[in-house]
């Protein structure tokens, strides 16, 4: 024996089942040697050794799984594929008859006979086999195969012999038409094309609303579907409602032939059973349109929740949400959305609020709870109206008074009630992106029921808070000695109250402007009311003084 040499082998199979049998020729050709005496299944990547690349081979079968058909099959590496039936009936002895590469010629080894025999027996329906590997720089390297099962699926339909005017009892006509699936895709690998053929068509069980029924034994139509009847008498429930349930049970039998390089053709004949369901209409239909518009500028449009995207806006002539009813069905109005249902919206910082649904697009005529289809349809219109929750306040800093420090940080308080939520609020000095207002340094309070926040400004600065929900907040300086405080709101004089402004904030924007004014005179230590007094006191005190220094100069005398 030559060297040893292995090939690993990376199947693609799908819903078929593979075996193989191994076997070595001589060296004399005097008779084979079979490595393994019994069909070993593969499934996954597995890898196999031999001796010689002429003289050692790898026989696959392949066959479907139940109600599968074979639709594709192919093998890379030196492989070529066969069919286990013959026209003489596998007398193939048992893989003579299959000659040239991978030269799976005449033997006259007993047990490979009866294991190619024993093959066909268990469904087995294709073989092809390796004597060696795709090459690479050492040898035998890799090979593949791909052995692909389909099981299509059908498709009913069904069409009443009435549908105008039925009332109960009517004795009604079921034509229905069953479609067997098509087989999908390419044969895999490259040796392989396919030709499906649908032989025959059975209904095992047909289901009405329930209730089983007989039909007519189906036949081929001209368009590749197959056509069966069924009589049925109409009842007060399906007359309410427009159409009846039908399920179909039905077996078709398949031909799947492979072109591969050998004839005959692998063939797979299976009897494939499936079942679908489909509505049998028996009343005209109409349509139940329900329509809404956007009440908001546009830019707020464009930002709207998707929920309210989803669903087509009117005016852009579109309808939406559209259902199928029949003349006297009674239908009840959709409840998901009524008046007064609201959509936040964080994005745009407000609430959508819901009119509830009308019958004309003025919004005049409220829709009752449920009506009956006409003729003409029916037709719902609502409106969804924007309403602004969130607003912006700005807060201003300037300094005045001939002893006005332009440079001092004044630090301030934004009170904010305890329930109200700033998970979208943010804050932004002077021209600079916005910060959630959370990442401020928080302050103790004392006033109930509000936390607060503090901020920093010098002369000139301000600080914007954008996205706050409308409601009451205090800004509050902290004191100063020397300065007096005053403040304006969006221009107009507001009352400051130990050195806090209440701000009423409103969907329109909000400046509360403080001003620290600081105008005292020098202090000289002198009190103007009392210097006559010290002058005259002076006075007093120099003319003693003097009387003193006269009469000591009269008694130096």
């Amino acid at each position: 024996m030559k060297d040893r040499k292995s090939v690993t082998f990376d199947p693609n199979i799908q819903h078929t089942q593979v075996a193989y049998i191994h076997y070595t020729r001589s060296e004399s050709n005097s008779g084979d040697f079979v490595q393994n005496a019994e069909l070993t299944e593969v499934s996954g990547q597995f890898t196999l050794d031999w001796d010689h690349a002429e003289d050692n081979y790898w026989v696959f079968f392949v066959k479907p799984d139940e109600n599968y058909l074979i639709t594709g099959l192919g093998a890379d590496g030196n492989s070529d594929i066969y069919s286990l039936a013959s026209s003489n009936g596998l007398e193939i002895s048992s893989l003579g008859n299959i000659d040239g590469y991978p030269k799976l010629r005449s033997t006259n080894c007993a047990i490979v006979d009866s294991l190619a025999k024993k093959a066909k027996d268990l469904g087995y329906i294709g073989v092809f086999g390796y004597s060696r590997g795709k090459n690479d720089s050492n040898g035998f390297a890799a090979a593949g195969f791909d052995v692909i099962g389909q099981s299509p699926d059908i498709t009913v339909t069904a069409e009443s012999s009435k549908t105008v005017d039925v009332v109960e009892n009517d004795e009604l006509t079921f034509t229905i038409k069953i479609k067997p699936g098509e087989v999908a895709g390419t044969a895999a690998g490259s040796h392989t094309s396919k030709e499906v053929s649908v032989s025959n068509i059975s209904v095992k069980k047909l289901m009405i609303n329930g209730r089983e029924y007989t039909c007519s034994a189906p036949q081929k139509g001209s368009d590749g579907t197959w056509v069966t009847t069924v009589s049925y008498k109409a009842t007060a429930e399906d007359c309410q409602k427009g159409y009846v349930e039908l399920n179909v049970e039905a077996s078709v039998d398949y031909t799947v032939q492979l072109a591969v390089s050998q004839s005959p053709k692998v063939t797979t004949n299976a009897t494939i059973e499936k079942s679908a369901s489909t509505t049998c209409y028996i009343a005209p239909k109409n349509n139940v349109r329900y329509a809404w518009s956007l009440d908001a500028p546009d830019s707020v449009k464009a930002n709207c929740p998707a929920e309210l995207k989803d669903v087509v806006i009117l005016q852009d002539g579109v309808n939406i949400n559209n259902q199928v009813l029949y003349k006297g069905t009674v239908h009840t109005v959709d409840t998901t959305y009524t008046s007064g249902k609201t959509i936040d919206d964080n994005i745009n910082g407000g609430i959508w609020s819901f009119s509830g649904w009308y019958t004309d697009e003025e919004l005049k005529n409220p829709a009752p709870l449920s009506e009956a289809m006409t003729e003409e349809g029916l037709n719902y219109y609502g409106k969804w109206t924007f309403t602004k929750t969130v607003s912006d306040l700005t807060v201003t800093k300037r300094v005045s008074g001939l002893l006005g420090d332009f440079e001092k940080e004044f630090k301030f308080t934004l009170y904010v009630k305890d329930d109200v939520t700033i998970d979208y609020a943010t804050y932004a000095k002077e021209f600079g992106d916005g910060i959630p207002l959370a990442n401020l340094l928080s302050a103790e309070t004392n006033r109930e029921g509000y936390k607060g926040y503090r901020f920093i400004l010098k002369n000139g600065q301000s600080i914007k808070f954008t996205g706050l929900p409308v409601g009451t907040y205090y800004v509050q300086e902290d004191s100063y000695d020397n300065y007096t405080v005053s403040a304006k709101i969006n221009g107009a004089d507001t009352t400051v109250t130990d050195r806090a402004v209440t701000a009423e904030l409103t969907k329109e924007a909000m400046t509360i402007a403080f001003t620290n004014c600081c105008d005292l005179k020098p202090d000289t230590g002198v009190l103007l009311d009392t210097l006559p007094y010290i002058v005259i006191l002076a006075v007093v005190a120099g003319g003693v003084a003097l009387l003193m220094l006269r009469k000591r100069r009269k008694e130096d005398d």
